[in-house]
């Protein structure tokens, strides 16, 4: 589902709904991480479902070359608790996944 209606009222009249495209928001944004000089090829796709089962079968289905994907880099109870979509996209996918950890402190 690419809309999602929110209820916003006027003053002194009855609330109108404003429909926002928010895939399509989000395809603007992958895009424009993606260097103007760079020429190769790559594609940009939103979906829905779950994240690891969803990104594997895309790659399948697109006959991927190689997944890049960013991870917090969760350890311990947290990891354990939540599982790690990382994880499960590099065990289950049919190609190379480069997994690139986030870190939030400077060196």
């Amino acid at each position: 589902m690419s809309d999602i209606g929110t209820m916003v009222p006027s003053p002194g009249s009855t609330p109108t709904t404003i429909r926002r495209d928010y895939v399509e928001e989000a395809l603007l944004q992958l895009r424009e991480l993606v260097p103007p000089f760079f020429s190769g090829l790559w594609e940009t796709e939103v979906a829905s479902g779950a994240p690891a089962d969803t990104i594997v079968r895309l790659a399948r289905e697109r006959q991927a070359d190689l997944i890049v994907m960013g991870t917090h880099g969760c350890t311990g109870l947290s990891h354990v608790l939540l599982g790690s979509v990382a994880e499960k996209v590099a065990r289950e996918a049919p190609c190379p996944v480069l997994i690139i950890r986030y870190r939030t402190d400077t060196a």
